[in-house]
């Protein structure tokens, strides 16, 4: 039984890398979208660009904004416009990109050098700033981005236990998880190549001021209804 289990994975394993061999060329195609095709809608079941033709969402997700750093990762290693680059080369035409609230809310310098060995110029700016910096680069590249908001405390996600289960927690009430929403999709505005929001990152079983909570659809129940707040 375990030589039978083990040839199947093989032949499963030498069937995937298969697939991506023949179909190579296709991550190394060029999938992003116009400014003159933006802004997006949906047709049906379809997402649309503005001339009603199908477009595809290949999105990566760019983490570490969302945590204590307060900025994404890997810039002490490469560039923004290095990642930016590479995310192209791959094929991939959207970034989704978590924040927390508390980025925002309180919005700390970050003078912290090396994690911003390759960006040096941004040493000792806010860490607004350094998101600004980051979005601009992604979307002058033509990179659409979707806005994550990944935890209201900076911290790791995600366990039981980390009281961010919800859309709001004891630090963040929803009335500043939705005053907050505003003040990000207000600086953002105008940047047509932003083309979307995740309100909020994977609704869990969470304790919020003692109290413990699971996420509903539709129940009505205002502390857990996810449908009423969304």
């Amino acid at each position: 039984q375990s030589r039978k289990t083990v040839t199947t994975m093989i032949a499963l394993l030498v069937a995937v890398i298969a697939i991506f061999t023949v179909n190579a060329h296709l991550f190394k195609r060029d999938h992003r979208v116009t400014a003159e095709q933006l802004p997006l809608s949906v047709k049906g079941r379809y997402i649309v660009d503005s001339g009603g033709s199908r477009v595809k969402l290949g999105c990566v997700n760019w983490y570490g904004a969302e945590e204590l750093d307060y900025i994404v990762g890997g810039l002490a290693y490469q560039s923004i416009k290095t990642i930016s680059d590479l995310i192209v080369s791959y094929g991939f035409n959207c970034i989704r990109l978590p924040f927390s609230l508390e980025l925002i809310d309180k919005n700390p310098i970050i003078s912290n050098g090396t994690i911003l060995k390759m960006e040096p110029s941004l040493i000792g700016k806010h860490a607004m700033d350094i998101l600004d910096a980051v979005i601009t680069g992604l979307t002058n590249n033509n990179l659409m981005v979707i806005l994550d908001n990944h935890m209201s405390d900076a911290q790791w996600c995600c366990n039981s236990n980390d009281g961010n289960g919800l859309w709001y927690t004891a630090s963040y009430p929803e009335s500043q998880w939705l005053s907050l929403w505003s003040q990000i999709v207000t600086r953002y505005k105008s940047n047509k190549y932003i083309i979307g929001c995740d309100l909020r990152n994977e609704l869990r079983q969470t304790t919020v001021s003692g109290k413990s909570l699971t996420p509903t659809w539709g129940s009505g129940n205002t502390a857990t209804d996810w449908r009423l707040a969304a």
